[in-house]
């Protein structure tokens, strides 16, 4: 049986009654417990369109230099068609692989250069960092890949 102070905690309200040592509750450490609607929908509408959304700049840059709007005028005024569109799309091709592969490994490299700068900078405060404390008393890391000196 859960008693009302361990629902508040679930349903992200503000007790007064449970603190930790620092003097902060529990149910409003880290992030919010409670998620509105129009948040997760909007979540959900970027993880699905975001495929397409590439897809019509890639287009509207390789066939309409660049304008976002003239693909969309042209479809809604039935000037071109779908079909018009994908028959223009840029096939695969190794290269473009290649230059993917390339662009991926220098982010890797960049993400791994503030982990060897901190042993030959005096002072150098990137890479892994302490981040706060939770209320269970772990400390959370946190990767940085920007330069902080002290």
């Amino acid at each position: 049986m859960s008693s009302h102070k361990d629902s508040q905690m679930f349903e992200g309200g503000k007790s007064q009654n449970v603190l930790n040592g620092n003097g902060a509750s529990h149910g409003e450490w880290g992030r919010a417990w409670k998620i509105d609607w129009f948040s997760l929908i909007s979540v959900i509408f970027l993880l699905s369109c975001s495929p397409f959304m590439v897809y019509y700049f890639i287009m509207s840059c390789d066939q309409y230099h660049c304008s976002l709007s003239e693909p969309a005028i042209q479809l809604l005024t039935g000037k071109v068609h779908l079909l018009d569109i994908w028959r223009k799309t840029p096939s695969f091709s190794w290269k473009i692989l290649i230059v993917y592969f390339c662009w991926v490994m220098f982010q890797a490299f960049l993400f791994m250069i503030p982990d060897f700068c901190h042993k030959f900078i005096p002072g150098f405060r990137g890479g892994v960092q302490e981040g706060a404390i939770s209320p269970a008393g772990r400390t959370i890391f946190i990767v940085s890949s920007t330069v902080f000196f002290r």
